[in-house]
């Protein structure tokens, strides 16, 4: 491949922002990544940020999948303790059912942030 500037030249690099080849003179390195020199180095600057983040989220992400799925997991628990004698005395499953249908979203949402975590 040829250097998109310089025709004769071999490329040593791809740009991250535009995808054009480039040589010695017309690459510069900027974090993680090859730019244009003078041209998309800003762009690739932001591409870098977003890479970072975007793995930074995957964290924020498992930990609040983490925190809604115990809280949710307690409030089946109550509502599961809550409904049993009321399913045993009146047969009510209401408040029972309620109850395992938190405990079982609760536990898919561990299951989520568990993955998010591994990520």
């Amino acid at each position: 491949m040829k250097c998109y500037t310089h025709r004769q030249v071999d490329a040593v690099a791809v740009c991250k922002s535009c995808g054009r080849a480039l040589c010695p003179e017309c690459v510069t390195e900027v974090d993680k990544g090859c730019a244009c020199k003078n041209r998309c180095e800003e762009d690739v600057s932001v591409l870098n940020d977003l890479v970072v983040r975007g793995s930074k989220a995957y964290t924020k992400a498992s930990s609040v999948y983490s925190k809604s799925g115990i809280f949710l997991l307690f409030m089946g628990i109550a509502f599961f303790v809550f409904g049993l004698p009321m399913a045993l005395k009146n047969g009510s499953i209401f408040f029972l059912a309620l109850g395992i249908g938190f405990i079982a979203y609760g536990i898919s949402q561990l299951i989520t942030a568990r993955k998010y975590k591994e990520k």
